[in-house]
């Protein structure tokens, strides 16, 4: 048993099954229409009723998911990123430095000992050596762990924006872990724990 589906005069059909789906979105009245620039409206009538629906309820909930990572995920070249540290990079086109997520290596700027340095420099230089020979380079943009309206400003990361960069399909992150450079730090939402690792051992 098919439905009818019209938008503009423009008839088509939808299976019973389809409608049912799409027939609890119906009971919007008119007041909640978003006027001038709202998405377009169809009209679904059969012998259950009448009713008009926006199409932004009939594109795939998950197309919109899909779309919305994409939008912060990016291919890059080599000399689009400059290595700052271990685990802090400036990409081109960003518009701060992107702190990487997952992992923490040494300090370089302000070690604790000679010993967290020489590591540190070993974790930037690694890195650099992994983005140079890459054959793909994949930077996603991620929502920094700060409080609501903080990020992008000092109290945030430290102005810094947030990113997973992967070389051949591979987080570097954990390359560097596995490489004994790095260790593994996760954050939670809105804040971070204390910084692992002690390189002074």
């Amino acid at each position: 048993m098919f439905e009818r589906f019209e938008r503009d005069g423009i008839r088509t059909r939808l299976t019973s099954a389809q409608y049912k789906k799409l027939h609890q979105l119906l009971r919007l009245t008119s007041e909640d229409k978003i006027a001038s620039n709202a998405p377009p409206s169809y009209t679904i009538t059969s012998n259950l009723g009448t009713g008009w629906m926006s199409s932004r309820y009939l594109r795939p909930q998950g197309a919109r998911v899909v779309a919305s990572k994409q939008s912060n995920r990016r291919s890059l070249r080599a000399s689009d990123i400059r290595v700052i540290d271990g685990d802090t990079v400036d990409i081109r086109g960003q518009t701060a430095n992107v702190r990487l997520v997952g992992f923490n290596t040494p300090e370089t700027r302000s070690p604790q000992c000679s010993a967290e340095r020489e590591v540190g420099l070993q974790a930037t230089a690694r890195l650099r050596g992994l983005i140079r020979n890459a054959k793909n380079i994949e930077f996603e943009r991620v929502a920094c762990a700060c409080r609501p309206g903080t990020e992008g400003t000092r109290k945030c990361n430290y102005g810094r924006q947030c990113g997973v960069l992967k070389t051949n399909g591979a987080d570097v992150g954990s390359i560097l872990i596995s490489e004994g450079l790095a260790v593994r730090y996760i954050c939670g939402r809105t804040s971070c724990p204390r910084r692992p690792g002690n390189w002074c051992r």
